[in-house]
C-alpha cells in the first residue's frame, strides 16, 4: 500500500462537470487545466444539479473515484472555470451545505506558535 506522510491537498474544480465522466475523462479535464492528476491532491468535481460531488485521487498504484450524493439540499459550489485550493475545514463546510468562504470563524491555532 502506498503511504503518504502528509494529508493531500484539496482542490475544487470549479464550474459544472458532466457526471457521466469516469476516471479517464476527469483526468483529461485536469490536464486541460494544466494540472497533474497524479499529484498529491483530492480533486473535487460537482454535477449540474449541485447535489453530487465526485473526488478523484491517485493512490500510488491506481485512481480512486468516489461519489457523494445528497438526498436533500445542494452544495454551495463555485462558478467559473479553474481550480481552487481549499482547507480541510472548508471541505467540511462544503459537505455541510455552507459557503467555503465564511466571514467569521475561529481559526485553528498552530501549537508550535504557542510555546
Amino acid at each position: 500500500m502506498y503511504r503518504r506522510e502528509t494529508k493531500p491537498e484539496i482542490r475544487l474544480v470549479t464550474g459544472i462537470t458532466d457526471f457521466r465522466c469516469g476516471i479517464n475523462s476527469l483526468s483529461s479535464k485536469l490536464v486541460s487545466l494544466g494540472e497533474d492528476p497524479f499529484a498529491d491532491a483530492l480533486y473535487v468535481f460537482c454535477n449540474r444539479t449541485k447535489d453530487s460531488i465526485k473526488v478523484l485521487y491517485w493512490g500510488g498504484s491506481g485512481f480512486w473515484l468516489m461519489q457523494y450524493r445528497l438526498e436533500e439540499g445542494k452544495f454551495r459550489w463555485l462558478k467559473g472555470t479553474g481550480l481552487k485550493d481549499i482547507t480541510y475545514k472548508q471541505a467540511e463546510w462544503l459537505l455541510d451545505g455552507l459557503d467555503i468562504e465564511q466571514k467569521h470563524y475561529n481559526k485553528e491555532v498552530d501549537k508550535k506558535l504557542i510555546n
